[in-house]
């Protein structure tokens, strides 16, 4: 059995947050939460948001792809690298236009660069269009001093909070204001009718969890991304009956992987065998 403690399995980078060969630009970010916000707000713009919410948005951000990259690809595409430090905020027109899952990434991944366990997370904030729950991709890190995980949401910056009316701390959320996808289930996965106020824009309910729930356990195998995210694609022609099996199975394991202090590193293989290409992909 390979077992290891969550907090040091989540210090070290997977494939898609590790900087590679660019990690020294990290170096002068402060080793604290809201420095590393307010870097990476500096650095990239919603392709939503940043288009009612800033003057002078990038040219053409209403096409701008929405493929997340690996971190050591994201770096060297960002404005000036190499000769303005990563804490200089950029013009809002000079910045990248991402998704959530891109903030959340690069902020996990400065978190891991100064060794504090962080993991990308995957479900259903509260703050967008209350009372429903919108898909949304977020931070957790390890605060040692206070023995805790802590979610923090790198795309709150001033203008997001201006506009959304949040009086909350963004690095340090209230519980209620982000679920993850297995207290979702946990919670709602036996009424079908709740599970309609979960998901983004038209695209709502048991499935657009199940989706999230698998997508979750991946993210917390680091692997933020996978054909699961081709969930537009999804044509949902399996039996109810298998599909709820599958969730139950998938919410016990995040549950797991979210609150043990240790757990089998090995188990990650069992429990993602049957992810590696959603039932729409074929």
């Amino acid at each position: 059995m390979n077992t290891q403690s969550a907090a040091e399995f989540y210090r070290h980078h997977g494939e898609w947050s590790d900087p590679g060969r660019f990690a020294g630009a990290f170096d002068a970010i402060p080793r604290d939460i809201r420095a590393i916000a307010s870097t990476v707000q500096g650095l990239l713009l919603h392709d939503y948001f940043g288009a009612h919410l800033y003057p002078d948005p990038p040219t053409g951000i209403a096409d701008a792809s929405r493929a997340t990259l690996p971190i050591s690809e994201r770096l060297p595409a960002v404005t000036r690298f190499g000769e303005t430090p990563l804490t200089t905020a950029r013009p809002v027109h000079e910045r990248a236009v991402r998704t959530c899952r891109d903030f959340a990434l690069m902020t996990c991944s400065i978190l891991r660069h100064h060794q504090i366990a962080a993991r990308v997370r995957c479900g259903f904030s509260h703050y967008f269009h209350p009372p429903t729950f919108e898909d949304h991709w977020i931070c957790e890190y390890r605060d040692d001093t206070a023995q805790a995980w802590k979610t923090v949401d790198a795309q709150l910056d001033h203008e997001h909070q201006h506009h959304l009316s949040i009086y909350f701390d963004h690095t340090d959320m209230p519980r209620d204001q982000f679920l993850f996808s297995w207290q979702v289930w946990e919670r709602f996965g036996n009424d079908h009718g709740a599970l309609q106020d979960f998901g983004q824009g038209e695209s709502k309910g048991f499935w657009f969890v199940r989706v999230s729930l698998a997508r979750d356990v991946l993210a917390l195998t680091k692997r933020e991304v996978s054909e699961w995210d081709t969930w537009r694609d999804h044509r949902d022609e399996d039996k109810v009956a298998s599909a709820i099996a599958q969730c139950n199975a998938l919410a016990a394991a995040s549950k797991h992987f979210d609150t043990a202090a240790q757990f089998d590193v090995t188990a990650f293989n069992d429990v993602i065998a049957e992810l590696d290409r959603p039932h729409w992909a074929g």
